[in-house]
């Protein structure tokens, strides 16, 4: 993964190198798409071309430095994507009022602009999704959601419920409650809460507020502070840690190589919440609908 990743960034020094790995990942999104199509037909009586496909393969590279060390982990995870099979479980109701993003795509953070639709109203959808981790700890997983929002000129309001099966952990559940503002065109603010809770009883919560700025069609910025706890024996919601991360990401070729980096505080309960400093550096390869 390493060579993927470095080749993928160097080659962009001659035109023919750059075209070379252009034509490559031109072919493998070619490849890893239309292999979920097929799947995703099979359950068709004919071939419909209405509903995009977003399957994707993430090769993902992260560094992170603290007071234990330097610590490199590498990743692959797949998202298959069988839209017409959702249609036909009836699992997909809506698509309208969803939030694009502007600036680092594929699960990288929330739009920095709220695009309302006709009017404000009242949507909700239910979408399903599997993932493959490969990493030290591989793992498979399944999920179906429900989200329920209200979507103002400048506001959201957003419920949603997912229900996880993981080969290695078995069932979890898990409830966001967010709060999206747009301060300015560039600017937004996030208030978001969630819970999750697994079939061993263990309970884990996190919230806080997160601002996004968009410094350019293709880099932000964002800053978030955290609390969070989990259920123990002699308290329902014991904090386990506060944290503080600010983090620049950026799309460093084409669209489909982004790079995410920045110092966090981290203030951990068994260290008597004493700050612990660390920096992260993350970088991303996408294959397929990225």
């Amino acid at each position: 993964m390493h060579i993927t990743l470095m080749s993928c960034v160097f080659a962009k020094n001659t035109e023919n190198q750059s075209t070379t790995v252009d034509d490559t990942h031109q072919f493998l999104s070619n490849t890893v798409k239309n292999s979920a199509e097929v799947i995703d037909n099979f359950f068709g009586r004919f071939i419909r071309s209405d509903k995009e496909n977003k399957t994707r393969i993430v090769f993902e590279q992260s560094m992170r430095a603290d007071g234990d060390g330097v610590k490199n982990d590498g990743k692959v995870n797949l998202r298959l994507n069988l839209p017409y099979l959702e249609e036909l479980l009836k699992f997909k109701m809506s698509k309208e009022g969803e939030i694009k993003t502007k600036v680092i795509p594929k699960d990288q953070g929330p739009s920095l602009k709220i695009s309302p639709g006709p009017e404000s109203k009242l949507q909700w959808k239910v979408s399903t999704g599997s993932r493959v981790s490969v990493s030290s700890k591989p793992d498979i997983s399944l999920f179906i959601s429900k989200k329920l929002e209200y979507q103002s000129e400048e506001e959201i309001y957003r419920l949603i419920n997912r229900v996880f099966w993981f080969g290695r952990s078995g069932i979890a559940n898990s409830t966001y409650l967010e709060y999206d503002h747009q301060i300015k065109d560039h600017l937004l603010f996030r208030f978001a809460n969630i819970g999750t809770w697994d079939e061993t009883g263990d309970i884990v919560y996190s919230h806080g507020p997160e601002f996004y700025y968009n410094l350019s069609n293709k880099q932000n910025i964002s800053f978030r502070m955290k609390a969070n706890g989990q259920k123990e024996v002699n308290c329902f919601w014991c904090i386990t840690d506060y944290n503080i991360k600010l983090e620049y990401g950026r799309v460093i070729y084409r669209d489909w190589i982004t790079v995410r980096t920045g110092p966090s505080l981290v203030y951990p309960k068994e260290k008597n919440f004493k700050a612990q400093l660390s920096y992260e550096f993350v970088i991303n390869l996408y294959i397929g609908n990225y």
